[in-house]
């Protein structure tokens, strides 16, 4: 199952079987990344850093993209994922944006 920001402040119910990607806007160019702020326990698996989705050729230097984080699922239960936007040598300054999605495996 793929989600994205339209998705935060909802719960998103997943099977067992399903794995999930969330699917986040950035633009590399000004510094700011996505952090998991709230990282998942024992119900989601972060598989690794997230991906860097580049825009089309002819978009232009500086262009936004999207960051793709991908979770497995370990076990039945209910998680909650925080991603806070910022700039990652800031760590005393607030996100400039914060999401939060809470994840239910059945």
């Amino acid at each position: 199952m793929t989600i994205t920001p339209e998705s935060a402040g909802r719960t998103i119910e997943l099977r067992s079987d399903q794995g999930l990607l969330v699917r986040l806007p950035s633009n590399p160019a000004t510094g700011y990344r996505w952090s998991l702020a709230a990282a998942p326990a024992d119900v989601l698996k972060l598989e690794g850093p997230p991906a860097v989705e580049r825009n089309p050729a002819g978009a232009g230097m500086g262009a936004p993209g999207i960051e793709i984080w991908r979770f497995s699922l370990a076990r039945k239960g209910r998680q909650t994922l925080r991603f806070d936007y910022c700039l990652p040598w800031e760590s005393d300054a607030p996100p400039g944006r914060q999401l939060s999605f809470t994840v239910t495996v059945r």
